[in-house]
């Protein structure tokens, strides 16, 4: 997942650089562009954050968890601002695919905040409530799959629009 979220970030930027260069005239494009690329970089920031937080992973601790809520809620606010953009009609298609990826993930991190509610005690929990919290993080992992492969959509019909 992280080497998908890199190359995401790669293709987010090149879309924003294409869409700044490109997006000029008064139909509402270049103001979308400026949006967009203020969202996409305070996703892609949001996200190096994340994958730190879990590198340094201390499910046993109050204060790892604290960090991790306060996370997800910085990323929930990114990613509903992305849904809510309002694109400008020949833009539509591409925000409806960026609309999609915010969706998804906006319902991994309700999962990831069910995940990561309270410190995790190994020697209390058992071993069906460990299966049950793996599962539902694998699940929230595919979300954010499926959020990133809708990103890459959208960013892709935006570069398939402006090579016409």
């Amino acid at each position: 997942m992280k080497k998908q979220m890199k190359l995401l970030g790669v293709l987010l930027i090149v879309f924003c650089l294409t869409l700044s260069i490109t997006g000029c005239g008064d139909d509402g494009t270049q103001a979308y562009a400026e949006e967009f690329t203020n969202l996409a970089t305070e996703i892609s920031q949001e996200n190096t954050d994340w994958q730190k937080l879990l590198s340094g992973a201390d499910y046993e601790s109050q204060d790892w968890i604290n960090s991790v809520q306060s996370k997800l809620s910085e990323m929930e606010t990114s990613w509903t601002k992305l849904g809510a953009l309002k694109a400008p009609k020949k833009m539509e298609d591409i925000q409806s695919s960026f609309k999609g990826a915010s969706d998804k993930m906006l319902s991994a991190i309700a999962l990831y905040k069910e995940c990561f509610n309270a410190p995790i005690d190994p020697n209390s929990i058992d071993e069906a409530a460990m299966n049950a919290l793996v599962d539902k993080a694998g699940e929230a992992d595919g979300m954010a799959m499926e959020a990133s492969s809708l990103m890459l959509e959208g960013s892709q019909k935006a570069t398939d629009m402006i090579k016409k």
